[in-house]
């Protein structure tokens, strides 16, 4: 009886710690999964477009240190960068489909009021 108590008292406590180390393991890979963004071409356009546009909002309303602004400024320019090469593929497969008959459009033909 004796030893079994003197067992418990140790498995007990260490079985705590390992049940606190399985719930720190999780909490800490939610924070990689978190802090490393996915690379801008794992992002469809609209994804990335909607991330660049959430840091412009936290950027211009000043809720970031100057650290934060700086990361947040150098993943804005990595996204914009894929949003204009994205942009930029469409034109050309634009231009493909039209027989390279692109043409500018001219604010007058929307409305209808050509001269």
């Amino acid at each position: 009886m004796r030893v079994w108590r003197s067992y418990c008292a140790l498995v007990v406590p260490v079985a705590g710690l390992f049940v606190v180390f399985l719930v720190l393991q999780r909490i800490v890979g939610r924070m990689k999964k978190i802090a490393e963004p996915k690379a801008p071409e794992e992002l469809s356009f609209e994804q990335a477009l909607e991330e660049l546009d959430g840091l412009v909002r936290k950027m211009e309303s000043g809720e970031l240190g100057l650290d934060d602004s700086i990361a947040a400024y150098r993943r804005g320019a990595e996204l914009a960068r894929y949003c204009q090469t994205r942009l930029s593929a469409a034109e050309q497969e634009i231009r493909k489909l039209d027989n390279d008959v692109l043409k500018a459009l001219e604010p007058d033909e929307l409305r209808g009021t050509e001269s």
